[in-house]
């Protein structure tokens, strides 16, 4: 879905990245409720990419400080203070620490044990869900890294793709 909105592109993949990224490593349900967008509302916004309407726009920029051009369209600063001018240092809320540089072996992994689970449970999930999944399973994996050796546990891609693909 591409569309005009304000000044710039609307592009229904991007906003549900920036999204997430705003979301962080809150569950995005008890975040939407936190915020205040009713959670029929925010399953469409959260599943298909659907834009707020304009009340929950300016709640989440209320709540989270995110300017609402940068949350539909990516083009200016991510946060702003309440005038509109300066962009407000991050965090924005419970955010994961991000690894220095990409293991690319362990993303390997946890592509391979994904798409392994998905194709034995005869299950599909669309690119943008596996974009999430994959995050949250690389970031969980750095997490429980133990002397430098990062490994996904094939247990935690099972659980957190069943809830996906309910």
């Amino acid at each position: 879905m591409n569309s005009e909105i304000g000044h710039g592109a609307y592009d229904d993949r991007d906003f549900r990245a920036r999204l997430a990224l705003i979301i962080g490593a809150e569950e995005p349900y008890v975040w939407a409720k936190r915020v205040g967008i009713p959670s029929a509302t925010f399953a469409r916004v959260w599943t298909q990419g659907v834009a707020p309407k304009a009340p929950h726009l300016k709640r989440i920029r209320e709540v989270t400080g995110v300017s609402i051009d940068w949350l539909l369209t990516g083009e200016g600063p991510m946060r702003t203070d309440e005038a509109g001018s300066a962009v407000v240092p991050f965090p924005i809320g419970p955010q994961k620490e991000v690894p220095p540089a990409l293991d690319r072996p362990l993303l390997e992994q946890v592509i391979s044990q994904v798409e392994e689970w998905l194709e034995n449970n005869g299950r599909v999930l669309p690119p943008h869900q596996k974009s999430i999944v994959f995050t949250e399973l690389y970031e969980m994996a750095v997490e429980d890294c133990t002397e430098g050796e990062a490994t996904s546990d094939p247990k935690k891609v099972g659980r957190i793709l069943r809830l996906m693909t309910r």
